[in-house]
């Protein structure tokens, strides 16, 4: 996959904040907070899912090149 998830600083009383980060350029995509609450296996689900969707888009609508052979 393009994307990987970075973990940001947060507090205990803070949403728990994470980057997906394109490892070609290193840009962040999209910054999310997710409730501390939350059971750490449906955030990683929820992490997983938003990582497919954004790979998902990335190889079908953005390309350097179109070669026709």
């Amino acid at each position: 996959m393009e994307f990987q998830w970075k973990q940001l600083g947060s507090s205990e009383k803070e949403l728990h904040k994470w980057a997906l980060i394109h490892k070609d350029t290193g840009r962040t995509v999209l910054v999310l907070g997710l409730s501390p609450h939350a059971e750490t296996k449906r955030n990683w689900k929820l992490r997983k899912k938003i990582q497919r969707a954004y790979a998902v888009y990335y190889n079908k609508v953005w390309f350097n090149k179109l070669r026709f052979f």
